[in-house]
């Protein structure tokens, strides 16, 4: 009865560890800075002039961008970033109407920009007044 006890806790606590080390797996990985360069068809600082919500044409929120300085890649006039998903864990940190942030972005294919490694790929700025 001894032995059956221990082996009921033994496999107890090996499913255990089970789970929550596949949960850590599934846990999103930060790129390294050089990383999120090369991947990013565009690294800018910039501005967010408005928020659009999701609807029906599109499965996330969209950031209605204007930059400020384009460190890698050419930027238009605004750019499009796609936030707020499907997948909680992957929202960056943004995107409220006035505020600056420093964004590593990549097209999707509906042609709208998406931050390369999700919530690590935006990073809020405090900038008083952003220069043009």
């Amino acid at each position: 009865m001894k032995n059956l006890k221990i082996i009921s806790i033994t496999t107890a606590f090996a499913a255990m560890s089970f789970i929550t080390s596949s949960a850590f797996c599934l846990e999103l990985k930060k790129m390294s800075l050089e990383d999120k360069v090369s991947l990013s068809e565009l690294v800018f600082i910039g501005v967010v002039t408005k928020t659009q919500k999701n609807s029906q044409d599109f499965g996330y929120d969209l950031a209605i961008t204007q930059p400020i300085e384009v460190l890698k890649g050419n930027s238009s006039e605004v750019i499009k970033i796609a936030y707020n998903g499907t997948i909680p864990e992957a929202h960056p940190n943004c995107c409220e109407v006035g505020k600056s942030y420093l964004f590593f972005v990549s097209k999707n294919p509906k042609g709208d920009y998406y931050p390369v490694n999700a919530r690590y790929g935006v990073y809020p700025l405090n900038i008083a007044k952003p220069r043009k």
